[in-house]
């Protein structure tokens, strides 16, 4: 699809009636429309394209207000040569907590590597000592994705600095008791 297509498709009306006609924004509106009201994480999930993403972050006059995340190291490493002003956050999946020393600090050497200042691991594999580790380098750790209020509670005890979820009214739920 063109962009001039997807502009013009109906992004809304699939949720509710009240929402037709609602159209698709393009990352340089979005950050217009978000200006000085939210910090937006922006995942960049193909390789070669950071380029066309922090030239949008630029004109929108937001490097100040966005992060960027991505499973692909040489989309984090490109991003840091551009501006290395915009804070990056290194994705990174899983199965198994990491309780293991050397695992850990491959990952905290992987995140440095790339310019990142924080590990965006999936909660499965994030473990008390991977956070203290993580933490003691002045690595952050974000988790994803935590949609139960007891699992949100137990990361947040644990020391993560961050957590995406479906539910974030749970995580502000959590974050106020």
């Amino acid at each position: 699809m063109t962009l001039s297509e997807i502009k013009k498709a109906d992004a809304g009306s699939w949720f509710d009636p009240r929402f037709a006609g609602e159209t698709i924004p393009t990352l340089r509106d979005l950050l217009r429309l978000t200006k000085g009201t939210v910090i937006t994480v922006i995942e960049i999930k193909q390789e070669n394209i950071a380029d066309k993403v922090i030239k949008d972050i630029e004109d929108a006059d937001a490097v100040g207000e966005v992060v960027l995340i991505s499973f692909h190291a040489s989309a984090l490493r490109d991003a840091q040569a551009i501006n290395p002003r915009i804070p990056r956050a290194f994705l990174i999946g899983g199965v198994e907590p990491l309780s293991e020393l050397s695992p850990i600090l491959d990952l905290i050497h992987s995140s440095a590597e790339v310019g990142a200042g924080t590990l965006n691991l999936s909660a499965k594999i994030i473990s008390p000592r991977l956070v203290k580790e993580s933490r003691r380098r002045g690595i952050g750790v974000w988790a994803w994705t935590v949609d139960d209020e007891t699992e949100i509670k137990r990361l947040l005890e644990m020391g993560v600095t961050g957590i995406t979820s479906n539910y974030p009214e749970r995580v502000c739920s959590v974050l106020r008791t």
